[in-house]
């Protein structure tokens, strides 16, 4: 078990996520409270950066793409509700009105992405090699 204390906002929300996906794809939250969790630990023997280096850079991102599918077919509720995309970029708009160019085709793009969503899930803001970890039997 690990209990991680004291977390910023961010982390909290996290923690919220991790408890709501129940197990599935992800460590097991066992309690939460205001700016603290305890969890489950990922200590498995198998890395991502060792995918890589054993195999190649595709293996080890379809490991990613794997993880992520089974986070995203996961079942809430989620308790607090994900932060929407249109108002996490709010500001994108304005800025593109002001500042025009990369902008003005950064909200253009937003729009049309958020445009083409056909379901909304949580997004996962920090998915990378080092932050998906093995769960040992748990997969």
């Amino acid at each position: 078990m690990m209990l991680k204390a004291h977390m910023a906002e961010q982390e909290v929300q996290g923690s919220a996520f991790l408890a709501a996906y129940g197990g599935q794809g992800a460590v097991r939250v066992f309690e939460r409270s205001a700016d603290a969790v305890l969890m489950e630990r990922a200590t498995g023997p198998r890395h991502l950066i060792d995918i890589v280096l054993e195999a190649d850079e595709p293996a080890a991102l379809q490991v990613l793409c794997d993880q992520l599918a089974v986070l995203h077919a996961s079942v809430g509720p989620f308790d607090p509700a994900p932060i929407s995309m249109d108002l996490w970029f709010s500001a994108l708009p304005l800025t593109a009105e002001r500042l025009g160019s990369i902008y003005a085709e950064a909200a253009d793009l937003l729009s049309r992405l958020l445009a083409s969503a056909d379901r909304t899930v949580p997004l996962h803001g920090d998915l990378h090699h080092g932050n998906l970890l093995d769960g040992g039997a748990r997969g």
